[in-house]
């Protein structure tokens, strides 16, 4: 594929957001932009090339324009001017629910509902058997965690994730990613918001899912692009510089090298002394999500004796699914509220 670039939820945002996860799907959008200045120029000039299987990086301070691209590759808005074209073709003339389908996307904060580990990695696509949403898993690196789990992929998870950690969060949002197959795999600060050592097994599950893909990465730790077949520079909405990790720091004074330089201080600064460099522990207690799980429930309903393996009967039975239809997670929240 050749890809070339031109130019703690409440009852009301649970909704929103199975909302926006079936309109998504089905090639929907709704998109609400705040502009300082809405005649402001995000992105001027910038073009790009990215061949089939490659691995494009983008750096370059906040609000500099690199999440846009990642927006205008999904298509939630069209740029004013120039085109974006994969495989010889304007993306405005393809058929937006199929090439939605062909797109993958983690982001810097993941999603997790009330339900169970299958339900949750099966949103990113509905029809999924359970071998395939196993095989995501393992891709994801977090197959052996959930087979630790009491009921392993049936097991009900809190809105959220419950004490689940960091790393492993993300890496359900991989496999829900992966579940879709995609061909073009879009990386949105899917790491900035981990700690050194969950940061590492999620980096691992990346490394597997940028395998036969083509790959676009928004990075604020520099150190998880260093191997990336390009990495380009961004600078108020233009390309600075473009090359490799070591083209680029050969560069005199170059801007790269400062952000690298910078991004290094700013987590020698942050690690604690001592800190080792191990992977984030998949033999975590496991029981702790449970007991986050059930103390959900026994939030809703308190008169009620639970057992791990009637957990998802209990739950069912106080939270409505309005599109149990489509096996997609569908749960109301909160119902306390009610």
């Amino acid at each position: 594929m050749s890809t070339s670039i031109g130019g703690g939820l409440g009852l009301s945002e649970a909704f929103i957001y199975i909302l926006i996860a079936v309109m998504y799907y089905y090639g929907i959008v709704l998109l609400t932009r705040k502009e300082s200045n809405p005649g402001d120029i995000v992105l001027n000039n910038f073009s790009l090339n990215i061949k089939p299987g490659q691995t494009i990086a983008l750096v370059g301070a906040s609000g500099s324009g690199k999440s846009t691209v990642i927006q205008l590759i999904q298509r939630f808005y069209d740029a004013n001017d120039g085109q974006i074209i994969i495989d010889g073709e304007d993306i405005r003339n393809l058929d937006l629910a199929w090439f939605r389908s062909q797109l993958g996307v983690v982001s810097q904060e993941p999603v997790l509902f009330a339900g169970t580990v299958t339900e949750n990695i099966k949103l990113g696509a509905l029809n999924a058997s359970q071998e395939e949403v196993e095989e995501a898993a393992k891709l994801a690196c977090v197959h052996d965690f959930v087979c630790k789990l009491p009921e392993a992929y049936n097991t009900f998870i809190a809105e959220g994730g419950g004490a689940m950690s960091g790393g492993q969060k993300q890496r359900l949002a991989i496999a829900r990613a992966l579940i879709r197959k995609p061909r073009i795999l879009l990386l949105d600060e899917a790491t900035s918001a981990l700690d050194t050592k969950s940061e590492k097994s999620v980096q691992r599950a990346l490394d597997n899912a940028k395998v036969g893909r083509t790959v676009v990465v928004v990075a604020h730790r520099l150190s998880t692009v260093r191997d990336a077949d390009t990495i380009v520079v961004v600078n108020k909405g233009q390309v600075v510089e473009m090359g490799t990790h070591d083209q680029l720091m050969a560069i005199k004074d170059g801007q790269y090298a400062s952000l690298v330089k910078t991004s290094h201080e700013n987590e020698a600064s942050k690690e604690s002394p001592g800190m080792d460099e191990e992977e984030d522990d998949d033999d975590d207690d496991v029981a702790k999500v449970i007991a986050a799980a059930e103390t959900k429930v026994r939030l809703f309903a308190p008169d009620l004796n639970h057992k791990t393996s009637d957990l998802k009967k209990d739950v069912t039975s106080l939270y409505l699914k309005p599109f149990q239809g489509r096996n997609s997670l569908s749960y109301n929240y909160r119902c306390s509220w009610f």
